[in-house]
């Protein structure tokens, strides 16, 4: 991640991610379900309001 971050602001690079911490510092996210495009914002307004859904959605998914 450190050579990504060294990127910042000079290149556009998309990132597929499944972890959180891989797209803390990404200056947008982009949420998809069945291939469409459902949220999209900074990773801070984003990670708070979608951390407990997301935890839960692994949950759930586990049992």
């Amino acid at each position: 991640m450190q050579s990504v971050c060294a990127l910042q602001g000079t290149k556009t690079i998309l990132i597929v991610a499944h972890r959180l911490s891989t797209v803390e510092h990404c200056d947008r996210l982009y949420r998809l379900e069945q291939g469409r495009v459902v949220e999209e914002g900074t990773p801070e307004t984003m990670l708070a309001s979608k951390v407990s859904s997301m935890s839960l959605d692994r949950k759930s998914n586990a049992q």
